[in-house]
């Protein structure tokens, strides 16, 4: 993919201004956005991009949040001295975007009003949210775990007689489908 595809797929993928932050900062360059029951950072939708263009939006340690200045396409004989561009070969493909609930993400989630957790999916995973449309569930317990755990009890099980799921499993990942 070269600079150019790259631009507008950046300009199609992220197409839209974001409302107010409501910042809160603690110290050191962490500033975050304040989500809350009656507010959660959305991404507004733009209904056109002029051609040649590409919206581009920078969140910062500045404090700068879904910050959207829009730029002209530079053509390819003004391009740039990093760009690399291997022919028409694909590497991957990209089938989406989103995040990880783990155990620690679902049970924050989970803490807070019914009210509050519908804003914070919202702003994740609908179309006036950053429009996640992938969630990667771990399987067994990680790092962001509140204890040690695994699906198998016993340390030689060929045959999985001892799986059992846990019930951070019941209570946070399969129980709950997040809308």
């Amino acid at each position: 993919m070269n600079y150019v595809q790259w631009l507008v797929l950046v300009a199609v993928l992220v197409k839209g201004s974001a409302d107010q932050c409501l910042s809160r900062n603690y110290g050191n360059g962490g500033t975050v956005c304040v989500c809350n029951a009656e507010h959660c950072d959305t991404v507004r939708l733009e209904s056109h991009i002029p051609k040649n263009k590409a919206l581009v939006y920078t969140s910062n340690k500045d404090g700068l949040r879904f910050q959207k200045t829009l730029h002209q396409i530079v053509s390819k004989e003004k391009g740039f001295d990093d760009e690399i561009i291997v022919g028409n070969q694909t590497f991957q493909e990209i089938v989406g975007f989103g995040g990880a609930i783990t155990d620690s993400t679902a049970m924050n989630i989970l803490s807070m009003d019914k009210k509050l957790q519908e804003e914070i999916l919202r702003s994740y995973y609908s179309k006036d949210g950053i429009e996640y449309n992938l969630a990667r569930v771990p399987i067994g317990g990680t790092d962001f775990s509140s204890r040690k755990y695994t699906y198998v009890s016993e340390k030689v099980d060929p045959h999985l007689k001892s799986f059992k799921l846990q019930p951070e499993d019941v209570k946070y990942k399969v129980r709950n489908r997040y809308k």
